[in-house]
């Protein structure tokens, strides 16, 4: 799971770095400033969504971590109650 919350990272940057890198290409007349109307506000939206989905999936990771740890310390545990 971490590293899928890596990969989601990685994704979302190289994704911001080429919409960057691009600029405003469709221009400033009346068609490129509609198009920039639509496109402005749905490509920050997925770039948020991107932005939300790695840090839930990082925070996942790190609690099936703990769950993990919880289990085997209580599995442990209950082997020394049972011999």
């Amino acid at each position: 799971m971490a590293d899928l919350a890596d990969e989601i990272g990685s994704v979302r940057l190289r994704l911001t770095q080429a919409l960057e890198s691009e600029g405003r290409c469709w221009g400033t007349d009346d068609p490129g400033q509609a198009f920039d109307a639509a496109y402005a506000p749905a490509s920050a939206y997925v770039q948020t969504l991107l932005a939300d989905a790695e840090a839930s999936v990082d925070e996942f990771a790190r609690k099936l971590d703990v769950l993990t740890t919880v289990f085997v310390t209580a599995e442990l545990d209950a082997e020394q109650i049972v011999v």
